[in-house]
C-alpha cells in the first residue's frame, strides 16, 4: 500500500512539474507576443502623429483636437497591453 502511495506521489509530482513547465512555456510565448505587439503599437502611434503633422489642411485648433484624440486612443491601447503584461507578471510570480 505504501509503495502505491509513493508511486502515485511520484507520478503526481511529475505531472505537476510538466503542467508548470507547459504554463511557463506559454508565458514566455505570451511575453514575446506582448513585447512585439507593444513595439508595433508604439510604431503605429508614431506614424499616426507624423501623418497628423504632415496634414496641411487642418487649422491649429483642429490639429490640437486631433492630437488630443489620438493621444487618448494611444493611452487606452497602451493601458490594455499594460493590463495583460501585469497579468503575465503575476502568473510568473505564481509559477516560480
Amino acid at each position: 500500500m505504501e509503495m502505491l502511495q509513493t508511486l502515485s506521489s511520484l507520478l503526481l509530482g511529475d505531472t505537476v512539474f510538466r503542467i508548470v513547465q507547459h504554463l511557463m512555456d506559454i508565458q514566455h510565448v505570451t511575453e514575446q507576443h506582448l513585447y512585439e505587439k507593444r513595439n508595433a503599437l508604439l510604431k503605429s502611434h508614431e506614424l499616426k502623429m507624423q501623418e497628423l503633422d504632415l496634414k496641411t489642411d487642418l487649422s491649429f485648433s483642429q490639429r490640437v483636437l486631433e492630437r488630443t484624440r489620438l493621444l487618448e486612443i494611444h493611452k487606452e491601447e497602451i493601458t490594455s497591453i499594460n493590463y495583460f503584461e501585469g497579468f503575465i507578471y503575476h502568473l510568473h510570480n505564481v509559477l516560480t
